[in-house]
């Protein structure tokens, strides 16, 4: 719940809306009170800054095994070697 920050509000106010309480036991968070409120955005806040930095460092990940000499993407098919292979197999016949 809450992938960003106006996502979260715009949920809590339709919940609000409709009459609908969020309480989530497990975290002791009790989302109907504006401490709660507070609570939710700092943690939407907090989760959508790590999405960022997660997506910094796959970004970084790659520029590094790029500069490296890995090669990145899916693997090669056998589709460039097709003629080769159909040579070949005729050949076992």
């Amino acid at each position: 719940m809450g992938r960003s920050v106006t996502d979260l509000l715009a949920t809590l106010q339709e919940l609000e809306h409709l009459g609908v309480g969020f309480v989530s036991i497990t975290e002791a968070l009790d989302l109907t009170t504006p401490a709660g409120h507070a609570m939710a955005g700092l943690l939407a806040l907090f989760a959508a800054f790590e999405r960022e930095i997660l997506g910094e460092r796959i970004r970084a990940g790659l520029a590094y095994a790029r500069k490296n000499g890995k090669r990145l993407g899916r693997w090669l098919t056998a589709a460039p070697s097709a003629t080769q292979i159909r040579k070949l197999f005729r050949a076992r016949r």
